[in-house]
Formats: structure tokens, C-alpha cells, sequence
């Protein structure tokens, strides 16, 4: 009991400080029913996802940043996210099997803080690789025959 009550502590206690460094940052966080913190920057919406059984580890996604609507756009969509991804450093790009397309970081930090040496570069990535992807599907990647 002891070892779950000390990991929902270190839980409560790291959505703590991503609130507050988002909150300083300028962004207005909030909590979803799940425990993850959703931001908006620029319009977009961004997640922080917490991990309860990994304190060191850091997950920041941006959902459904496309959709694919035809099983032609599927293939391409899979290039593309796999092209992007290949491209990039550190972002994953995949396409869902509700055909919605996501980035995200993964990553771990020994400390508690050392999330926000590297959040800005993080968000800077996952935005480019939004737009790579969608560069990609418009004018670049088709299956081949």
C-alpha cells in the first residue's frame, strides 16, 4: 500500500509542476477526466499524458493534427508518417486506427524539472512535424503501384 500511495504522490506531484510551468509559461492548461493536462498554442491543441508507474518519464503529444478519409489517403498517410518520423529527431508521427494522424515525444528526465529545459524545442518539433507531414501528403508521398 505504501509503494502505490508514494506513486500516486509522485503523480500528483508532477501534474503539480506541469501545470505550474505551463501556467508561467503563458498557457491555460486543463485536466481531462483521464489525468492528462490539455494546452492550446496557436489554435492547436496539446496534450501531456501522465505515466502513474514511470516518474522519469515524459510523454507530450499532438492529437489529430489530420484525418484520413479514404483508403488511397490511409496509404499515403502511413508514408508520410513514416517518412516524417524517419526525417525528424525524437517525434514519432502515426496514423490511429480511427484514421486520425498524432506526434508525439517521448522521452525520459531524471529530475522532476528537467521537462522544461527541453519543452519548448519539444513543442517547436511537434509542430514541424505536423507540418512536414501534411507537406508530405499534399505534395510528396505516393504509394507505389
Amino acid at each position: 500500500m505504501e509503494v502505490r500511495t508514494q506513486a500516486m504522490s509522485t503523480t500528483v506531484d508532477r501534474t503539480s509542476r506541469y501545470l505550474a510551468y505551463l501556467i508561467d509559461e503563458g498557457y491555460r492548461p486543463e485536466m481531462d477526466d483521464y489525468g492528462s493536462i490539455l494546452f492550446k498554442r496557436e489554435g492547436a491543441t496539446f496534450v501531456i499524458l501522465i505515466e502513474n508507474s514511470d516518474a522519469e518519464f515524459f510523454h507530450l503529444l499532438f492529437p489529430n493534427f489530420w484525418q484520413v478519409h479514404t483508403s488511397e489517403e490511409h496509404s499515403r498517410a502511413l508514408l508520410a508518417a513514416n517518412r516524417t518520423t524517419m526525417d525528424l529527431k525524437a517525434v514519432k508521427v502515426f496514423v490511429r486506427d480511427d484514421n486520425r494522424v498524432c506526434a508525439s515525444i517521448e522521452a525520459s528526465y531524471p529530475g522532476p524539472d528537467d521537462f522544461a529545459a527541453v519543452f519548448p524545442r519539444n513543442i517547436r518539433s511537434l509542430e514541424i512535424a505536423a507540418r512536414t507531414f501534411i507537406h508530405e501528403m499534399k505534395d510528396g508521398v505516393h504509394p507505389e503501384p
